[in-house]
């Protein structure tokens, strides 16, 4: 289990006296040290992967053959590209 570490950020008052709370606790735990309990993989881990994901995000099912591809696009020579590959 990871120490959540945090703090409360002091209003903020504007010229007529009236304060707003802007992201009144603010976290600062490193995210490579927060682990989701389903999975056990760490935030940071999650936000890689996402990462890997965002030139292929979309995922097409291939019901006759039961397979399962991602496809994205790309811009290449000036002309855009569709990729995909299939997830094994």
């Amino acid at each position: 289990m990871a120490d959540y570490k945090g703090r409360i950020r002091p209003p903020v008052y504007d010229g007529e006296g009236t304060a707003t709370y802007p992201d009144v606790f603010y976290p600062e735990t490193k995210s490579d040290i927060v682990k989701d309990p389903d999975t056990g993989i760490s935030v940071k881990q999650q936000i890689n992967d996402l990462g890997d994901e965002s030139t292929m995000p979309h995922k097409v099912k291939d019901v006759d053959n039961n397979k399962t591809y991602k496809m994205g696009l790309q811009i290449k020579d000036g002309k855009t590209q569709i990729m995909y590959e299939e997830v094994v």
